[in-house]
């Protein structure tokens, strides 16, 4: 993540289950209200979760089930400090996450650390594109150098009607230089690049880039920031519903996905404020004047 990177400052079963009746009862809390709007769209590869057989590949066993699909997060590089506490607080806001890495035995330690953090925490860990398989919402909590080449990997395995969030940030620290400048994209931000590199039917939404990883580990405080979420307007709302389910922070309609062009450069800019004021935990932002 932009934050984690410049501030610098697990281990589960290998199937991906249903939850159990407590977990699903936990389910229909705030994240089971978070209604995604995926059913119509993925009903055409439909596949159940189904307990894997021996010799079964997780390919031929767990599936596309828009009802569980509904009520799941999945973080691809969820791994990483900001992943890592992105899934913690969803988790503790009741939803289900999916946690995935290129190195799925990583993903599974990272779920059990989510597990281990939250009590009743419902999170599985998987391959990068079985996880991305398995829900709605899809973040991209990934460096900006990786990006492309993490997408690459889940094109096949996204389907219409999906929404994946961008919350990178083309920081200079990319190739060597300062965290606090940008650097060029020829689409004109991360998320736009993420637009071009998605199949299509699936909308990019983005948000999320300006909060650090230590504010979202930090499980005992609430966030305390306002986080700008752009996309088009169903999606978006979608996304920032999904934010608002974590306490402090508040998700500000940012328009179309254009502009988070100038979301990811305010990003540097607090990645710049973090380190001149010697903020350990990131300087987060808010917008006064807006109704509540």
């Amino acid at each position: 993540s932009a934050q984690a990177q410049a501030m610098r400052s697990a281990r589960t079963s290998n199937t991906l289950s249903a939850p159990s009746p407590q977990a699903m009862a936990r389910l229909r809390g705030p994240c089971w209200a978070m209604r995604v709007g995926v059913m119509a769209a993925v009903s055409s590869t439909t596949r159940s979760l189904a307990p894997r057989g021996a010799g079964d590949s997780v390919d031929a066993c767990y599936t596309r089930d828009p009802v569980s699909m509904e009520n799941t997060v999945a973080i691809i590089g969820g791994t990483g400090a900001q992943g890592l506490g992105l899934a913690s607080r969803l988790c503790a806001a009741g939803c289900r996450v999916v946690i995935g890495s290129r190195v799925p035995d990583r993903a599974e330690r990272a779920a059990e650390d989510v597990r281990g953090r939250v009590p009743g925490a419902v999170a599985e860990g998987l391959g990068n594109a079985e996880a991305a398989a398995a829900a709605a919402l899809v973040v991209l909590s990934v460096p900006f150098e990786h990006t492309a080449d993490t997408l690459k990997g889940l094109r096949e395995r996204l389907a219409p009607g999906q929404i994946v969030v961008s919350m990178g940030v083309p920081i200079a620290s990319a190739i060597g230089d300062g965290p606090s400048r940008l650097l060029g994209v020829w689409q004109g931000s991360c998320a736009e690049l993420v637009a071009d590199l998605v199949p299509a039917g699936v909308e990019v939404v983005s948000a999320l880039q300006n909060v650090s990883a230590r504010r979202l580990s930090a499980l005992e405080e609430p966030i305390e920031c306002d986080v700008v979420v752009c996309g088009a307007k169903a999606a978006r709302a979608r996304v920032m519903e999904m934010c608002e389910l974590l306490p402090g922070l508040r998700a500000v309609h940012g328009g179309p996905l254009a502009n988070s062009r100038i979301v990811e450069s305010m990003t540097a800019l607090l990645i710049g404020l973090s380190a001149r004021y010697k903020v350990a935990s990131g300087v987060g932002m808010r917008f006064t004047g807006l109704p509540e």
